[in-house]
């Protein structure tokens, strides 16, 4: 069967689309060079400044409330499709190079049980693939332990509103590990869902993070607004988890998880930028901890405004919290490597005053 979605053509180097999808036993499979789905017109867009605008409900997320109704997962296997004013009932798969994900939201769907993106891009032929102002969520109908807003590796992910999932992003490249080449930008990310008791995690809990980087280089996590509290509507509340593990924290407004996770399982992180968001809430704000791959320098984390909601338990006495945790064996440029106050790379508080550099060994 063949669907035509209409006869458009965009002019947005290397990308361009056509119209023609058709249908596989298992969703919808995208058959053509740059297949094009286009329900309405975008209203035009308010300035918007990458680091001083913050992402809002207001100004991320898709740009018309005219979406059109699609069910099933979608397969995107061409290079330049556009997928572009869908309200979907399952997720997307991207196979493909030069492929956008624009004006959509997405909801996932029932018989999840194994970890992905609502949007996919982890397969070795995915290249600047592009996700813009989507609504990536899980429907409250459907609610899953197993699904991230976005994974995978050489895209763009900018001005979504990304929220009910356990993961917002995940920054990974299963094929060539140390290439990724990402920019999240511009997001805002909240009402993570947390869930115990599960059973593909060895403590039998969600590990929540708005943004989770397992290895790769030359990614730029910039602009962000990321609040990794648990939501309040999906997801079983922290305080059913009564035993968390040393040096994490669990309370009705965090969740044991960070805004930033860098954990380096697959690869070295190399080169990645942090730099310019707004961060709330989690045992830690960002956490750079060793994986199997260690004793590399990161890149740079400056310039960041964070604003609370953490614990503050990690040395007695003290009330400074865990904004920037960094295990002693990981290097991060213009960062000190002892616990102190940031006099140097500019991550603030809300009050403006240098946040503590957090030096220890995690359990």
């Amino acid at each position: 069967m063949t669907e035509h979605y209409g006869n458009t053509t965009e002019q947005r180097t290397p990308l361009f689309r056509q119209r023609v999808t058709r249908r596989s036993a298992l969703g919808v499979t995208a058959a053509v060079l740059g297949g094009g789905i286009v329900a309405a017109s975008a209203a035009p867009a308010a300035a918007f400044t990458l680091g001083s605008t913050k992402p809002t409900r207001s100004n991320v997320g898709p740009r018309t409330t005219s979406l059109r109704k699609h069910k099933g997962r979608i397969y995107v296997d061409k290079p330049g499709q556009v997928i572009e004013g869908l309200d979907i009932e399952g997720d997307i798969v991207i196979r493909a190079p030069r492929v956008t994900v624009r004006n959509c939201k997405v909801r996932g769907m029932r018989g999840i049980n194994s970890s992905r993106g609502l949007i996919d891009c982890t397969h070795r032929s995915v290249r600047d693939a592009r996700i813009e102002f989507c609504e990536l969520f899980v429907d409250a109908r459907w609610p899953s332990a197993y699904y991230a807003g976005v994974q995978g590796h050489h895209m763009r992910v900018y001005r979504c509103y990304i929220h009910e999932v356990v993961d917002g992003v995940g920054i990974m490249n299963p094929h060539e590990r140390k290439s990724t080449s990402c920019l999240i930008e511009g997001n805002l990310i909240e009402n993570l869902t947390y869930f115990t008791p599960v059973s593909h995690q060895s403590d039998r809990r969600t590990h929540n993070d708005c943004i989770q980087h397992q290895g790769g280089s030359w990614d730029v996590i910039r602009g962000n607004y990321l609040s990794a509290n648990p939501s309040p509507a999906v997801g079983v509340g922290l305080k059913a988890n009564a035993s968390p593990r040393p040096n994490e924290f669990a309370s009705s407004n965090s969740v044991p998880g960070q805004c930033i996770g860098i954990t380096p399982v697959l690869s070295t992180v190399t080169n990645c930028q942090i730099r310019d968001n707004w961060m709330k809430h989690g045992a830690q704000s960002v956490n750079v901890i060793r994986g199997h791959h260690h004793g590399t320098n990161v890149g740079r984390i400056e310039g960041n405004r964070f604003l609370g909601g953490n614990p503050s338990t990690f040395l007695a006495g003290s009330k400074q919290p865990r904004s920037i945790v960094i295990t002693p064996d990981m290097s991060v440029t213009g960062i000190r490597t002892s616990t102190g106050p940031d006099h140097i790379s500019r991550n603030v508080n809300g009050a403006g005053k240098p946040v503590t550099i957090w030096r220890i060994k995690l359990s």
